[in-house]
């Protein structure tokens, strides 16, 4: 994995996530297996969307609508052998470059393009890098009730770990309401009756 030097102030994320729009989701669909090789490439100082962390990969921000499960079998999409098994090697050298793996490969499962072995892996990929803080996979730029979608080893880990959050959040060092755009984010997508389960994981 490579690295290169961009402006701190060059607001990429912006410009990729807009360039992006201008292509339809049907020509995405049909240039996948061919963007799915391109090269893991760390931009030390890119600026994801949610928390500043460094770095953006063109999947953060791919595919703009989801149901595109009838474009997908119109193409009959095929992603190579080998580039499935590159992205599920674990031997990533840095939390972008797992981070980059976990994101295409959340892409691939979503849209029935890994097998159960596959799935399987990607599911221990996905939970081998885990925040200290919250519990969950470090996918920095990501809110909070997009852990609740992803598939995992205990059910009770991504659950506990988002409610803990707001439980144990100090309200008074939010300078952004942040704490007010997880939450109402988190309500807007997740099942009726979600808080009403009384258990909590406190750390």
């Amino acid at each position: 994995m490579s690295c290169r030097n961009i402006p701190p102030r060059f607001e990429v994320t912006q410009l990729m996530d807009k360039l992006l729009r201008q292509i339809s989701e049907r020509m995405k669909v049909k240039l996948l297996p061919l963007m799915m090789e391109t090269e893991i490439v760390e931009q030390v100082t890119m600026h994801s969307r949610v928390d500043g962390s460094n770095g953006i990969d063109i999947f953060d921000c791919y595919f703009n609508k989801q149901g595109l499960d009838t474009l997908f079998k119109e193409y009959h999409v095929l992603i190579d052998e080998d580039v499935i098994n590159w992205l599920l090697k674990d031997d990533w050298k840095s939390d972008y470059e797992w981070k980059t793996k976990v994101v295409r490969l959340k892409i691939l499962d979503e849209y029935h393009l890994l097998n159960t072995k596959q799935h399987d892996e990607y599911v221990k990929l996905l939970w081998s890098n885990i925040d200290e803080k919250t519990q969950l996979p470090k996918l920095t730029g990501y809110y909070l009730w997009v852990y609740e979608t992803l598939p995992y080893i205990d059910e009770s880990i991504p659950k506990l770990s988002v409610k803990n959050y707001f439980i144990t959040y100090d309200i008074a060092t939010d300078s952004n309401d942040l704490y007010l755009k997880q939450l109402t984010l988190l309500c807007a997508n997740v099942e009726l009756g979600y808080w009403n389960e009384k258990r909590c994981l406190l750390f």
